[in-house]
């Protein structure tokens, strides 16, 4: 369904009922749209173009549909609906979410052996914070703990601080050799740890 609209509610919001409409109808493939169409509404909106408060570029409108915590957010918080198809555009904004996208779709799980995390400025002797249990019962894994996407890492840990380094050591299934990640990030980073990354030995780690 084309929602025709450049309202962010309207979008998420018609897309999560088309996906619950036909979350059944395994014989077909559902495709949802998340673009935001420009268009001029009324008075107000010619005002606002003419102040300069109003663009219709295209892409005035996905960035902001691509805000932190946005679309990013809420396509992770609703990964267990019967998504197949996922319409965006501009996707050279988003690179983390296209990755969180792709992953949901291969078939080995992760499993998270140990996380920490250390406020920046810290002492590297200080050990940090264990955050393991905050990754695995959190409900961050998605589609049966195929994928980990943080859109926010001080928010998603419940930090008190928005600067330091995260560590996570994670297992493939069905692989004996165990991977870790370790960056150094703020408010801004996000991260993909999946199966899909770990193919082709790489994480998805992305900073506005």
């Amino acid at each position: 369904q084309w929602h025709n609209t450049r309202d962010i509610d309207t979008v998420l919001e018609g897309n999560k009922t088309e996906v619950t409409k036909h979350c059944n109808h395994q014989d077909k493939m559902l495709c949802n749209q998340f673009v935001l169409t420009p268009g001029v509404g009324g008075p107000m909106d010619v005002l606002k173009l003419l102040i300069g408060n109003l663009s219709l570029r295209p892409i005035s409108f996905s960035r902001a549909l691509y805000k932190r915590d946005v679309l990013d957010k809420w396509l992770r918080d609703n990964a267990e609906d019967a998504w197949n198809i996922v319409m965006l555009d501009f996707i050279d904004l988003v690179p983390a979410l296209l990755n969180f996208l792709i992953s949901l779709n291969f078939p080995q799980s992760i499993q998270i052996m140990e996380a920490t995390v250390q406020e920046s400025g810290s002492l590297a002797g200080e050990g940090g914070q264990n955050v393991t249990s905050q990754l695995q019962s959190s409900g961050l894994l998605k589609r049966d703990q195929k994928s980990l996407y943080l859109v926010d890492i001080p928010q998603d840990l419940g930090l008190p601080y928005l600067e330091g380094m995260l560590k996570i050591t994670y297992a493939v299934e069905g692989q004996e050799e165990t991977k870790v990640v370790e960056i150094d990030f703020d408010e801004t980073t996000e991260i993909v740890v999946s199966q899909y990354n770990s193919q082709y030995n790489q994480t998805m780690i992305h900073v506005d």
